[in-house]
């Protein structure tokens, strides 16, 4: 089985937090291969919550202790399996036929109106208790101000540029804030110096300066 046993993979994605998890099996019927099978599935779980954790690994550690041990997750893994093979553990084939199953009423289904989001599975949105607004103020502002000092040029450029605040509204309207379009332009301008130096040199010392 190729897909056994495989690490979770981070995918690139510049919007959302992305991960592919592989839900391994198993046939083993030994508690010990059970209990090998629930403790790497949990490994997998805190391999993604430490990825994207922003909490110092001493706090972290010490709050997935807490979980696993108030919440017994290991415990709380989902077992399924096909009906023909928990049918083949429990009973034997005369003792199933003793059941008369081809006497049995086909299955009917219809359509099932099932809940589009658990309740208890609404993602909490609030802002955590360790957010400071103050000090994230001063982050952004600080950041604002170091973004100045090297786009000032660009930006005066920009705006010489009929479409600029029309495609700046339309971030806007998106949800993006103004530090984070900034960050984005002089990421922009970045890359692209970079990739201008890699290939040789800047046409005029003016694009040099910009």
């Amino acid at each position: 089985d190729v897909y056994k046993r495989q690490q979770p993979e981070q995918l690139a994605s510049n919007q959302i937090v992305k991960w592919k998890v592989y839900l391994h099996r198993t046939n083993s019927k030994e508690m010990k291969e059970m209990n090998y099978h629930a403790a790497f599935l949990m490994v997998s779980l805190k391999q993604i919550l430490d990825n994207i954790s922003l909490l110092p690994d001493e706090e972290f550690e010490e709050l997935i202790a807490i979980l696993l041990k108030e919440s017994k997750l290991d415990a709380k893994q989902l077992v399924v399996n096909l009906y023909q093979k928990m049918h083949r553990d429990v009973y034997r084939k005369s003792d199933f036929e003793a059941f008369k199953p081809d006497l049995f009423d086909k299955e009917h289904f219809p359509e099932l109106s099932m809940p589009r989001e658990n309740r208890f599975m609404v993602w909490n949105d609030t802002l955590s208790k360790k957010y400071d607004r103050e000090f994230n103020l001063r982050a952004i502002t600080n950041r604002f101000e170091n973004i100045k000092q090297c786009t000032y040029l660009t930006l005066e450029n920009l705006k010489k540029d009929r479409k600029f605040p029309e495609f700046i509204n339309a971030l806007r309207n998106q949800g993006w804030k103004d530090w984070q379009i900034m960050s984005n332009i002089q990421n922009f301008m970045v890359n692209y110096k970079v990739q201008v130096l890699e290939g040789g040199e800047f046409p005029t010392e003016d694009a040099y300066v910009e």
